[in-house]
């Protein structure tokens, strides 16, 4: 199963690099399909909508930014209401 994991993450990345370069609106679906040399029917195997595909690549960018940014912060006070006002601030950054 690598090469699913493989032509998901090649989405992934491709869509991350073309999201950023012209914009979410910008970015046509033929366009991932294209630089993540995938097929139409894995992408919609993975992400049923392009929506789908877009929340992937947000969760994804969180996840490199937990242990920088994120946990740091979530570790430094006790406080909840302080934890989430430190987590908005991290994010502004």
């Amino acid at each position: 199963m690598p090469a699913r994991t493989d032509t998901r993450q090649r989405l992934l990345d491709a869509a991350r690099e073309l999201f950023l370069a012209q914009g979410y609106a910008g970015t046509g679906i033929a366009q991932i399909l294209r630089q993540a040399g995938a097929r139409p029917g894995s992408l919609y195997h993975f992400f049923p909508t392009k929506e789908d595909l877009l929340l992937a690549v947000l969760l994804e960018y969180r996840e490199m930014l937990r242990p920088e940014l994120l946990d740091p912060i979530w570790r430094a006070v006790d406080d909840p209401i302080e934890r989430v006002f430190g987590l908005l601030g991290g994010y502004r950054q």
